[in-house]
């Protein structure tokens, strides 16, 4: 896909190179630049400068209002996306006031765009928010909904990114509205998924259920099949968080049976090693370790080879947390701070709060509960500030439990209740357990028996409904399969219809093929009578046919031979051609060589000729010198030169006379080199003159040609023989 889209981008940028050397007006030439410019700005960002800089002066100098706003738009986007907001902000507000000036409402809303997409990039919302009231106060004015609709879902994504979740809700609710009044599907699933993920994040899991499923029943509807399988495993995560383990199971395997299916794209990839991975996560929760262990080494795998960094880290933790489990506890603590080292890199905050509970685990089990503490404080700390109520549950009972190591009862039983409180609250029956289990053994160690008996009673009865059992699992698979198995059985009566079927026609062919081998039997005297008439005309056609087809082979051979000989003809001509040119830059290169050793020898005899005491030698030399002048002058060189510029433009010297009869020997020589489009310096040198006496040149020949201030004389040299 890569190498497909960088051919598809030089072929638009060849092909914008073509349209500028065409006679364009103002500004059509300031759109192309602007064109240009943006088709470079990933591959070429140097190129890219100096077409924004073409388009400016241009527009600048035409008064071209649109084209001059465009292009500050532009450049800011490139700035903007090296995250250089400083230079984007100012040109963004560049091409607002052009925009202003010539009261262009269009170029003002995209101006508007871009100043709210820098406060985008910088998270900050109140600025962005003021510049996105300007963008849809003028696409209501301009009459444009589709750009009111997707404003309002930007500033959405923003507030949700940021944790305010109330204004996010908001926007969320404008963009429902809207894009079902203009029958926008596609930005409603968005929409449906958005508010679903907010939900979650938030541990509302059943709002968070209703969005997912309204955005999976139009994603089966639009046979979206990946957004299907993302959808499947949002849901069955929800499942997972409510402690639902047989709806989880279901969910993730319908996930994986589509994805596995999907083209192996790198973004197919990683929705599938995040399955894998949330597969795991269910087997670990169930105590299967094993399977866990199983399910995050093929997400590890997936995701090194997609070098997806975030993907790794989780991987990391979550085989840490299987050692850790199976009592392997160097093997975790490795694995723990390899995902601390990479999380801290990539700045993965929700992953280091994983890891620096596990790092605490790891520590209570070394008996080292101050270590311990830190560590979970830290996990913690980070939990709070990402609004993560379930795992800060987990954090929680983590404390508790160091607490209750330590025998420090009251201060265990403090955590417990805030993990208890939490999990109970959003749902997580996991953590409540846990919760329930140590405030148990708190309470009966601080003599509160009847207390400790309830939170035991509750924590058992939670516990029981989470047991994985073999037939759990059976179910789970079965309704991950059901639609797999109703397809096969439909495709079973299917086949079982089209045997009858063909059984049913087989009868009725034999009794046809009896009844017509009867019919033939009483025809076979008439066809044997005609069969002799026919015999010689068939005959006859055979002959024909077969002379038919020499004739055909006969006239591919000929225009196989002639397409045969005209490719050779064009290699040769295209190699003599490149001949041609090897020769021509051969030549230059050597008048070159020669006039710059010349220019070297006579600068060389000058500053002999100053030493006082050579005054034998000072004729000698200036004689050399003399000779030198001369030699630098000679045209044999330019015979040379000549001849082989003549055979590869054959009408260049012909056209030139004719349109200007005034032009010398020495202006079509100078004329011949910008032809080649060498530059100044290398064209006085050929000519053996100062860069001066060039510009000297140069503008005699504008004269004489009569072209306008405007117009740059190498371009116009270069297309000469196309106009």
């Amino acid at each position: 896909m890569y190498c497909y889209a960088f051919a598809q981008q030089k072929a638009r940028v060849d092909s914008l190179k073509k349209v500028l050397a065409t006679k364009l007006s103002h500004k059509q030439r300031v759109d192309t630049y602007n064109q240009l410019a943006r088709n470079l700005q990933k591959s070429d960002t140097t190129q890219a400068a100096l077409y924004y800089t073409k388009a400016v002066r241009l527009a600048t100098q035409h008064a071209y209002a649109k084209g001059l706003a465009n292009a500050h738009y532009l450049k800011g986007w490139a700035h903007l996306a090296k995250q250089r907001y400083t230079q984007a902000e100012i040109l963004m507000n560049k091409a607002l006031q052009v925009a202003r000036k010539a009261q262009n409402k269009a170029s003002e809303m995209k101006a508007y765009q871009g100043l709210a997409a820098v406060y985008f990039y910088k998270e900050s919302p109140k600025e962005a928010e003021a510049y996105c009231q300007q963008i849809i106060a003028l696409a209501q004015e301009l009459k444009k909904p589709q750009v009111i609709l997707s404003t309002r879902f930007n500033m959405a994504l923003l507030y949700d990114q940021l944790k305010i979740y109330d204004k996010a809700l908001s926007y969320y609710t404008q963009c429902l509205k809207l894009s079902q009044q203009l029958k926008d599907t596609q930005t409603t699933m968005e929409v449906y998924a958005c508010l679903a993920e907010m939900y979650q994040t938030k541990s509302d899991y059943d709002k968070a259920l209703e969005s997912y499923q309204k955005a999976l029943a139009m994603q089966q509807k639009s046979r979206d099949s990946m957004g299907v399988a993302n959808t499947y495993n949002n849901v069955g995560m929800v499942y997972s968080s409510k402690g639902n383990y047989k709806q989880a199971f279901a969910m993730y395997f319908k996930a994986l049976a589509i994805q596995e299916k999907l083209k192996p794209t790198r973004d197919n990839k990683e929705r599938l090693a995040n399955t894998i991975n949330n597969i795991g996560v269910l087997y670990y929760e169930q105590k299967d370790y094993p399977k866990a262990k199983e399910y995050y080494e093929r997400n590890l795998k997936i995701s090194l080879e997609n070098k997806n960094e975030e993907s790794i880290a989780t991987a990391y933790n979550n085989l840490a947390l299987v050692f850790e489990h199976t009592h392997q506890y160097p093997q975790a603590e490795a694995y723990y701070k390899k995902c601390i080292q990479l999380g801290k890199k990539i700045d993965y905050q929700q992953i280091l709060g994983w890891a620096y509970n596990g790092m605490a685990i790891i520590r209570q089990k070394a008996g080292q509960y101050a270590k311990a503490e830190k560590w979970v404080n830290q996990a913690i700390d980070i939990r709070k500030k990402l609004g993560m109520s379930e795992d800060l549950t987990q954090s929680y009972n983590t404390l508790g439990k160091n607490y209750l190591l330590q025998k420090q009862y009251n201060k265990a039983m403090t955590y417990y209740q805030k993990a208890a409180d939490i999990g109970k609250k959003i749902g997580n029956l996991l953590n409540y357990k846990d919760a329930l289990k140590g405030l148990s053994i708190c309470l009966e160690a601080v003599g509160k028996p009847a207390r400790a008996l309830a939170n035991y009673r509750l924590y058992h009865q939670i516990s029981d409904s989470l047991i994985n059992t073999e037939n759990i699992r059976k179910i789970a698979y079965l309704a991950a399969t059901i639609d797999f198995k109703k397809e096969k059985t439909a495709l079973k009566l299917s086949r079982q219809k089209e045997r009858a079927v063909f059984a049913k026609d087989t009868r009725q062919r034999k009794y046809t093929q009896r009844i017509t081998y009867m019919s033939l039997g009483v025809a076979l005297m008439l066809v044997v009578v005609l069969w002799l008439f026919y015999f010689s005309k068939q005959k006859s056609n055979r002959a024909l046919t077969l002379l038919n087809k020499q004739i055909s082979d006969a006239n591919e051979r000929i225009i196989q031979e002639t397409n045969a000989r005209r490719d050779t003809e064009k290699e040769k001509l295209q190699s003599e051609v490149k001949l041609k040119n090897q020769q021509l830059a051969s030549q230059t290169l050597h008048m070159l060589q020669k006039n710059q050793i010349l220019n070297d020898l006579k600068t060389l005899v000058g500053e002999v000729r100053k030493q006082k005491d050579l005054n034998d030698a000072k004729a000698k030399f200036s004689r050399l010198a003399n000779l030198i002048d001369h030699g630098i002058n000679l045209d044999k060189d330019w015979e040379g030169f000549q001849r082989i510029f003549e055979q590869l433009h054959p009408e260049f010297y012909a056209n030139l006379k004719n349109s200007y009869p005034v032009l010398t020997s020495n202006d079509l020589h100078l004329c011949a080199l910008l032809k080649l489009n060498l530059s100044s310096r290398e064209i006085s040198d050929l000519l053996g003159i100062a860069q001066e006496s060039l510009k000297v040149k140069r503008y005699r020949l504008r004269q004489k040609m009569g072209l306008d201030s405007d117009k740059n004389l190498n371009e116009f040299i270069l297309t000469f023989d196309a106009i």
